[in-house]
């Protein structure tokens, strides 16, 4: 995270955010191709999806936060 003069590296900086960046634009995809809206009441969810979201939903947190 930081130089060897103790300041920021500018390299991670801007890693972190071509990774946010990236795992943007994967959401949408993930929301097509992985549904988490029940089509139809009494219906549950798949867990498949609902775990990809949660990985989603943590990998970005972690993210935004390590950028910070």
């Amino acid at each position: 995270v930081y130089g060897a003069d103790g300041q920021t590296d500018c390299k991670f900086l801007q890693s972190m955010k071509a990774a946010l960046s990236d795992i943007a634009g994967v959401i949408d995809e993930l929301r097509h191709s992985f549904p988490i809206e029940r089509e139809k009441a009494g219906q549950g969810l798949s867990r498949i999806s609902a775990h990809l979201h949660l990985l989603y939903h943590q990998v970005s947190s972690l993210l935004r936060y390590a950028s910070y």
